[in-house]
C-alpha cells in the first residue's frame, strides 16, 4: 500500500470512525433517557457473552479475510481473494449459528450463575441472535479493508448505526427497559447485514473463483488462533463484568446503586475515553495490510513502529489535556449525569497507554505474533480482576480504574519488548 493510499484510507476511517463514535453517543443518551442507568447497566452485563460468540466466530476470520485479500490483491488475483473471503464468511457464519442455539438453550443457567440475575436470560436470548449478522457486517467490512475501499466499510458501519438509531426512537415510546438496548442492537445488525449483502452482490471486485486451490486447514488454523486468543479474554471479561457490581456491593453500594454505577462506567465514561481511539484504531486497521507486506524490512518496520509510538503517544496527551477541559459539559450537559465528570477526569489519563496499545497489537498481529499478544493481553486482564476481587471492597471504583491504569502499563512495556526483538532479529 502505497504512503498516499495509506493517508487517504486512515482519514476515511477517522472520519467514518468519528461520525460512528457521535452517533454511538447519541445511543447511549437516548437509552439513558429510555431506560435510565441501572437498566443500561444490566445490558452492558450480558456483552462479554455475546463477546465471546463473535470472538469465536469472527474475530480470527476479519483479520484473515483482510490479510488474504490484500496479499492477493497485490498479485492481481482477485479471484482467488473473494473466494477466501466467501470460504471465511461461510465458516463464521455457520460457527455463529451454532454458538447461538447453544447459548439461547443455557441463557437462563448463564443468567444466573455467571450474571447473577436472572432477569438477564431474555435480554441474553435475543442480543445473542445479532452474532450471526454481526458476523456477515464484520466479513464484509474487511474485505472492503483488504481491497483499500474503507471509505464502503464506513458507509456500512454508519448505516448500523442510522437504523438502531430510527428502532430506538420508535420502540422508546412502549419500552422503557433494558429490553429497548437489545431489540435496537439486533434491528441495527439486521439492516446493516442487509446493506453488507447488496454491496457484495454488485461488487465488481468480489469474484470468487471456485477453480482457485485455497488452503482451508492454513486459513482455519489461523483464524483459529486468533479467535482462542480473543475468547479467553472475553471469557475473563465475562467473569470481570458481573464482578464489579458485586464488589460494589461488598464496598457498601445497593445493589440498584452498584449496577447504576456500573452503567456509568462502561456506558458513559469508557465510551468518552475511547472516542479518541478512533483514529488510533484508523491507524491500525490500516497497518494490517501494510505491515505484512513489509514484515521482512528491518529498516522500513522500524520506522514505521516508531512513527506508530510517536503518533499513539503525542495523540494520547491531546486527548488528555481535551478531556480534562471538557468533562465537566460532557457530564452535565451531555449526559445530564455529574458523577461522570469526576471519572472521566480520573481515567483520562489512560488514554497514551491504550492508543499504543491499539496500534502495537495490529502490527503484532499482522507479523504473526498472535500467541505471545494473547499472553501479555492474559496478564494485562489478570492485573484488572486482582484489582476489582482485593481493591473495590476496600477502595471503592478508584481500584478498578487505578487496576486499569496499571494493566495498560504494563501491556504497553510488553509489547513494545516485543516489537523490538522482533525487528532486531530481522536481517
Amino acid at each position: 500500500m502505497s504512503k498516499k493510499n495509506f493517508i487517504k484510507g486512515t482519514l476515511i476511517l477517522t472520519l467514518g470512525g468519528i461520525i460512528a463514535r457521535a452517533l454511538g453517543f447519541l445511543i447511549r443518551i437516548l437509552l439513558i433517557n429510555y431506560t435510565g442507568t441501572e437498566e443500561l447497566g444490566l445490558f452492558q452485563l450480558i456483552l462479554p457473552v455475546c463477546g465471546i460468540c463473535y470472538a469465536l466466530a469472527i474475530s480470527g476470520y476479519e483479520i484473515s479475510i483482510t490479510r488474504y485479500v490484500s496479499y492477493y490483491k497485490g498479485k492481481n488475483n482477485t479471484g482467488k481473494g473473494s473466494a477466501i473471503a466467501l470460504f471465511c464468511l461461510k465458516s463464521s457464519f455457520l460457527i455463529s449459528v451454532l454458538l447461538c442455539i447453544g447459548l439461547h438453550l443455557l441463557a437462563p443457567l448463564i443468567a444466573q450463575k455467571t450474571l447473577h440475575t436472572g432477569s438477564g436470560a431474555l435480554l441474553l436470548r435475543i442480543a445473542v441472535w445479532s452474532t450471526p449478522l454481526s458476523c456477515i457486517h464484520c466479513a464484509v467490512s474487511a474485505y472492503y479493508l483488504g481491497e483499500d475501499k474503507p471509505l464502503t466499510m464506513v458507509l456500512l458501519q454508519i448505516s448500523e448505526q442510522l437504523i438502531r438509531i430510527i428502532a430506538i426512537v420508535l420502540l422508546g415510546k412502549i419500552l422503557h427497559t433494558a429490553l429497548l438496548c437489545v431489540i435496537s442492537l439486533l434491528i441495527g445488525e439486521i439492516g446493516a447485514s442487509m446493506l453488507c449483502i447488496f454491496t457484495l452482490f454488485f461488487a465488481k471486485s468480489f469474484n470468487p473463483d471456485s477453480k482457485q486451490k485455497i488452503k482451508r486447514r492454513e486459513i482455519t488454523k489461523t483464524s483459529f488462533a486468533i479467535s482462542s486468543n480473543r475468547v479467553c479474554l472475553h471469557a475473563i471479561q465475562c467473569i470481570e463484568a458481573p464482578l464489579i457490581p458485586m464488589m460494589l456491593s461488598m464496598y457498601g453500594l445497593t445493589r440498584s446503586e452498584a449496577l447504576s454505577l456500573y452503567g456509568i462506567i462502561t456506558g458513559m465514561v469508557f465510551p468518552v475515553i475511547m472516542l479518541g481511539s478512533t483514529l488510533a484504531g484508523s491507524v491500525a486497521q490500516m497497518l494490517i495490510p501494510s505491515v505484512s507486506k513489509i514484515r521482512h524490512n528491518r529498516d522500513r518496520l522500524k520506522k514505521s513502529t516508531e512513527s506508530a509510538f510517536c503518533f499513539s503517544m503525542l495523540f494520547g496527551i491531546f486527548c488528555i489535556i481535551m478531556l480534562l477541559f471538557t468533562a465537566n459539559f460532557i457530564g452535565n450537559s451531555i449526559f445530564h449525569t455529574p458523577s461522570a465528570c469526576r471519572y472521566i477526569k480520573s481515567i483520562c489519563f489512560i488514554c497514551p497507554l491504550l492508543y499504543i496499545n491499539t496500534t502495537y497489537k495490529s502490527i503484532l498481529h499482522a507479523l504473526g505474533l498472535t500467541g505471545r499478544v494473547f499472553a501479555n493481553s492474559m496478564l494485562s486482564e489478570l492485573i484488572v480482576i486482582v484489582s476489582v476481587v482485593f481493591g473495590i471492597p476496600r477502595h471503592g471504583i478508584g481500584a478498578y480504574m487505578a487496576g486499569m491504569m496499571i494493566a495498560q502499563a504494563v501491556y504497553a512495556v510488553f509489547n513494545i519488548i516485543l516489537l523490538t526483538k522482533y525487528i532486531k532479529k530481522i536481517k
